[in-house]
């Protein structure tokens, strides 16, 4: 057997107030208050199911009243059921105008006012039902969309011998920079919690085009001579066509976006010398200027056949010194403000 609902009446007469307790009282629990006041006052410690609420009252009428509710998060997505006398000079649109779920003129029919809270009773549990089965859907989906990145992302990093946790470490350094971005004045209107969520997601994909990359230059024990590494910088290239076709194909703005602009921009510096488009500073996406950060300090710390792996002091190092020429120096100022935490993320997924 459910529980039964809990209703809060509330109205400052009290023979109307006794009456709609007793008319729902067999089917409901209820908790009868005489004013706004208490009504605000019961809610602070309880969230009924429902709010039946009279209009006109004296001090503070109901429209007031229900404007409160709503600024309280714990019971504001409660339904509300305005009620007044037929004579009272407010009719049923300001009622709804204001937000109520409905509206019920008195004297109160027992028949219609059980109808009233049973269907709005109903609604509210069909709508809740359809927000959590919307949020599983998506959360469903957001993890279809990470596993089928980071397949498409391992299939770089097996062919990219020495790269290791490389993916993984170089996304979390992208998720510090991003949430110290979201906090500074330098950044605003550039970046909010959906940008930082696409860049964090899009981060593995940095390097898809190096799937067209031959073995031998790929994975090649020592220095690049001038021609290997003119084949080794289409990678960025292959990489922004490539997901460019697929923002293309998917018609919509999505994570795509982002991870097309890390792609193709990652290795642009801010003094323009970078490659392939040769952009500069605001020129170059927000996306990548992170990106690019993320992808050399992991580059400077990782171990390679052909080089030690370099200390996090001297990685530092080398990126401040960057600051104007190779890097954005705004982000470089948060890259020493969080250093520490790079440097315990490369600790920690060492390869």
């Amino acid at each position: 057997m459910s529980e039964k609902k809990q209703i809060l009446v509330v109205d400052d007469n009290e023979l109307q107030l006794k009456l709609a307790g007793q008319i729902i009282s067999s089917t409901y629990n209820t908790m009868l208050v005489s004013s706004g006041r208490a009504a605000l006052k019961y809610l602070e410690q309880n969230r009924p199911d429902l709010i039946l609420l009279d209009v006109a009252m004296p001090e503070m009428d109901g429209i007031e009243t229900f404007e409160r509710i709503k600024l309280m998060p714990a019971v504001a997505d409660v339904p509300v059921i305005f009620f007044t006398a037929i004579d009272d000079d407010v009719d049923e649109l300001t009622g709804l105008r204001h937000g109520a779920c409905d509206y019920l003129s008195k004297p109160i029919l027992p028949e219609l006012l059980h109808l009233r809270i049973r269907l709005q009773l109903e609604l509210y549990d069909y709508r809740n039902k359809m927000e959590s089965l919307i949020e599983m859907r998506t959360a469903q989906l957001r993890q279809l969309e990470t596993v089928t990145i980071h397949a498409l992302a391992n299939i770089t990093e097996c062919r990219d011998t020495d790269t290791g946790n490389h993916i993984k470490r170089t996304s979390l350094y992208v998720a510090v920079l991003c949430k110290a971005a979201l906090k500074s004045p330098l950044f605003a209107g550039q970046i909010d919690e959906n940008m930082m969520t696409s860049m964090v997601t899009s981060a593995p994909l940095h390097d898809i085009g190096k799937v067209a990359i031959p073995d031998m230059v790929l994975n090649k024990p020592g220095k690049l001579s001038d021609e290997e590494f003119a084949l080794m910088k289409q990678h960025v290239s292959v990489g922004e066509k490539a997901l460019q076709q697929a923002v293309e194909e998917l018609g919509f703005e999505s994570f795509l976006n982002v991870a097309r602009d890390l792609a193709g921009s990652h290795h642009e510096r801010w003094d323009g010398k970078g490659y392939l488009k040769g952009l500069k500073d605001k020129e170059i996406p927000l996306s990548a200027r992170i990106m690019s950060i993320a992808d050399v300090y992991d580059a400077l710390c990782a171990k390679r056949v052909y080089k030690a792996p370099m200390p996090h002091e001297k990685a530092y190092e080398i990126i401040v010194e960057g600051a104007g020429t190779q890097f954005d120096p705004h982000l470089v100022e948060l890259f020493k403000q969080e250093h520490l935490r790079f440097a315990e993320i490369n600790q920690q997924y060492s390869d």
